[in-house]
């Protein structure tokens, strides 16, 4: 059995259906949120992963967004759909047991935990966060899903064999952010272009698989036990895009 990390796939159903081909049927893959918005099949993505009994999905922002829509007033309905919502909104209005849906997206888990076969934790989440250094507070909700705060953060003393793997932010959006704090402290920018592979930072206690998929076309799954990357592409992929540090 092997055990995998994929995250933000923005409704590309064509990268999941890859991804499902690939993995053997004893295979695990933790999905770190986002299934939804922006991409062409937003809520039938989102039903594919949740339904998938493979799949180990956790919340991403993109979910929240879409629960808090649900009930909300217009203020959670227009951040919803200014976020690329608005298709999946249809699609759950939709379903005559929407009600129900809301329950099971919103009772998703924010965070899990998985020792590899090297004794590592890695800590999965959406949006990536730093351990406190003596363990005397949790990751808030707003760290675990929306936080894109934690980049600089030192490595804390006693998590050496702690590695944490989360979405939510594109991987050239983060280089761009790296780049900039490294000239700003009149440091050699680290990071010239982005491979297509995931990014390792954080002195590599850190990696970042969030693609961008609706708009690079691409995705990552990454094994959590020899820490292999397998990228998976959809018709439209240029190898352009790898040249791109767009400010996302």
């Amino acid at each position: 059995m092997s055990v995998y990390a994929m995250s933000d796939i923005h409704g590309r159903l064509d990268l999941y259906k890859q991804v499902k081909a690939f993995i053997k049927p004893d295979d695990i893959v933790y999905f770190l949120g986002d299934a939804g918005d922006r991409g062409p099949q937003p809520w039938e993505t989102i039903k594919a992963i949740y339904n998938d009994p493979q799949f180990i999905y956790l919340k991403g922002n993109h979910e929240d967004m879409l629960v808090e829509s649900f009930y909300g007033h217009m203020d959670e309905i227009y951040l919803c759909c200014m976020n690329g919502g608005t298709d999946t909104r249809k699609g759950l209005m939709a379903e005559p047991d929407a009600e129900d849906w809301v329950a099971k997206l919103n009772n998703l888990p924010l965070e899990k935990e998985y020792t590899n076969e090297w004794n590592e934790t890695i800590i999965l989440c959406h949006a990536g966060y730093t351990p406190i250094e003596d363990n005397s507070a949790w990751p808030t909700r707003h760290e675990l899903l929306w936080s894109r705060e934690h980049f600089h953060d030192r490595w804390p003393i006693g998590y050496e064999d702690t590695r944490v793997v989360h979405g939510h932010t594109p991987i050239p959006y983060l280089i761009n952010a790296l780049n900039e704090f490294a000239e700003w402290n009149n440091q050699e920018a680290p990071y010239e272009s982005w491979d297509g592979g995931a990014l390792w930072y954080a002195d590599g206690h850190k990696i970042c698989i969030d693609c961008a998929s609706a708009y690079y076309d691409c995705c990552i799954l990454l094994n959590l036990d020899d820490y292999t990357e397998y990228i998976f592409r959809g018709k439209n992929f240029k190898e352009k895009f790898l040249n791109e540090l767009e400010k996302w």
